[in-house]
């Protein structure tokens, strides 16, 4: 590759391959370029990318998306890894810590990170479509630190799911978004890895819907060759742009649990906020995070106790017993937040009897998806009124 005009070569087909060999499912994955591997040494910025021209045009979106001499290895790819939803059943995940390697006296500029949906035929290799912007980190600045790198620490969500009634996938890639056009992008020219760019850059909410909404109209330009639908985005990726140098971090949510959220719920399929309370019935907020309804079973359960019990050979053993205090069918619509109305056992009326607030288990199941939080239950203040009046006779 030389310093010459950078060309274009076609981003689905690198990321088309990638989903159904993804690594199987582990607690916690490292996913993305080999920091220790590369040396850093781009130039090149938002504004090289100048084929296409858009009036006002600040800024791009790049990750790696696949090996050009080898499709089928995805070490350094972007597309966040996942093992296959078809199989395995929709996976979740939360990205905790990001790191880049910008080139040695690099100038810094302004910077986000932003999770990208993508959807294709599950039985096809035809090119993906990208459906719409997950999540956005805040903004950060691309500087380095003593040791010649940015840490970014992030609390974004990712998913992996299967629809059986169309036999779809969608799935999310992991995209630098910088905000200039001047600050370089920290890349690996020399690498056999391609990096795909989505320009203007992400930065359409996903409560907004399909990236395909319109774009403001200083942000609109002119399409070309095919690329998305025009005018409000252009994906390709550049063979000198080579790799982009962006090593993540994930905790995978087992089975569907995940990491916690100020409400005392958990990524994956369901959220859960504070419970109330009110009579025999905890009402409990829950959010469903998936693009369709969320529908099963919730129990609210004890944390796990031992107790002796007395085996066949009369040595004692310890085993762990679970009390449930309340369940409850529930549905929730697609990406919705609901109260939840969940009557109590004899055991949680008991438990949850003169307590102003206790932390419980809550465990639902929504098919072979399992999502567990630990929660907390309030009690109602009373609204009895002081009062400095004569009492009535």
């Amino acid at each position: 590759m030389g310093n010459g005009r950078p060309r274009t070569v076609l981003l689905p087909v690198l990321i088309t391959s990638i989903v159904l060999t993804l690594p199987s499912t582990a607690s916690a994955v490292t996913f993305g370029a080999d920091l220790n591997a590369h040396q850093s040494n781009s130039n090149v910025t938002c504004g090289t990318f100048n084929i296409f021209q858009y009036t006002g045009r600040v800024g791009c979106s790049v990750g790696t998306s696949g090996n050009s001499a080898n499709p089928g290895d995805t070490s350094s790819s972007h597309v966040i890894p996942f093992a296959d939803p078809r199989a395995n059943g929709d996976q979740f995940g939360t990205i905790t810590q990001v790191t880049f390697k910008p080139a040695p006296g690099a100038p810094a500029g302004p910077a986000r990170l932003s999770v990208v949906e993508y959807i294709r035929d599950a039985n096809s290799t035809a090119n993906p479509g990208m459906a719409q912007d997950i999540a956005d980190s805040a903004n950060f600045t691309m500087a380095p630190g003593a040791d010649g790198l940015v840490h970014v620490a992030t609390n974004l969500p990712a998913r992996s799911l299967y629809n059986a009634n169309d036999n779809s996938y969608r799935f999310d890639a992991l995209f630098l978004s910088m905000l200039d056009n001047t600050t370089p992008i920290p890349a690996d020219l020399n690498s056999t890895f391609l990096s795909a760019w989505i320009n203007p850059y992400v930065d359409i909410p996903s409560s907004q819907g399909d990236l395909t909404v319109p774009l403001p109209a200083n942000r609109q330009g002119v399409g070309c060759c095919g690329f998305g639908p025009n005018p409000f985005y252009v994906t390709g990726a550049w063979s000198t742009l080579g790799e982009v140098l962006m090593q993540a971090e994930m905790t995978i949510n087992q089975n569907g649990e995940g990491g916690g959220d100020a409400g005392g719920g958990k990524t994956g399929p369901l959220k859960f906020g504070t419970g109330r309370l009110v009579g025999n019935k905890v009402v409990l907020p829950v959010t469903c995070a998936l693009d369709k309804t969320c529908r099963g079973l919730l129990r609210l359960l004890s944390k796990r106790k031992k107790v002796a019990t007395v085996a066949k050979k009369k040595k004692k053993k310890r085993k762990k017993k679970t009390v449930v205090y309340g369940r409850v069918r529930f549905k929730v619509p697609a990406n919705k937040k609901r109260s939840i109305k969940i009557k109590l056992t004899k055991a949680g009326k008991k438990k949850l009897r003169r307590r102003t607030k206790v932390r419980l288990r809550v465990k639902a199941t929504i098919g072979k998806q399992v999502s567990t939080a630990t929660v907390t239950i309030k009690r109602k203040k009373s609204g009895r009124k002081k009062s400095g009046g004569k009492r009535r006779s």
